[in-house]
């Protein structure tokens, strides 16, 4: 964070590419912008990543990226974490979040499987992406909001002991991004 701000205060403009949800912390840092890499890293450019699992099995699984938890969610965890009502009004009011959303419920009403959601769920983390990069630009919010109100939301999910199906999956990062924000703004 020290570097970029060092950069951008000698007016270089810094474009910090293939990041994901610390976007924030590179934008409290001054960055002029940031970019997630997915559609132009050609290595990774692939149609897998934009197809569903074929029937044989391996390949990707889709995850929801959540605001509210500032984390990747499998199906099941989305499940959860909507059941709780912790989906962030930028989740709810995402394209691809809804058409996610409005298959999952579709398939709750009836005995059929969700559709596969592998390709919406990149377009849904993509479109949060340039969502969060632009209210961040904007001032419309702040890393330390979205850090702040993550931190709470993990904490009412480990009250009600709705657990990750992902161990590691339990917000531990938020804090350690806190202390770098609060430590960074000295």
């Amino acid at each position: 964070m020290q570097l970029i701000n060092a950069f951008e205060r000698n007016s270089v403009k810094v474009l910090v590419g293939f990041c994901s949800s610390e976007v924030l912390l590179w934008r409290a840092a001054g960055a002029s912008a940031c970019a997630s890499g997915k559609f132009f890293n050609l290595r990774r450019f692939t149609r897998q990543r934009f197809e569903e699992a074929s029937a044989e099995g391996g390949g990707q699984l889709p995850y929801w990226f959540e605001e509210n938890l500032l984390a990747f969610l499998r199906q099941n965890d989305l499940t959860r974490v909507l059941r709780h009502g912790l989906l962030s009004p930028a989740s709810l009011n995402n394209p691809f979040g809804q058409e996610i959303l409005s298959n999952l419920d579709e398939s709750q009403k009836t005995t059929t499987k969700p559709k596969p959601w592998l390709k919406t769920s990149w377009r849904q983390f993509l479109y949060w992406f340039a969502d969060v990069e632009g209210r961040l630009a904007r001032g419309e919010v702040t890393a330390e909001d979205l850090l702040n109100t993550a931190d709470a939301n993990w904490s009412k999910l480990d009250k009600v002991k709705a657990l990750m199906l992902e161990r590691e999956n339990n917000g531990s990062w938020i804090r350690s991004w806190l202390n770098a924000l609060h430590e960074y703004k000295g």
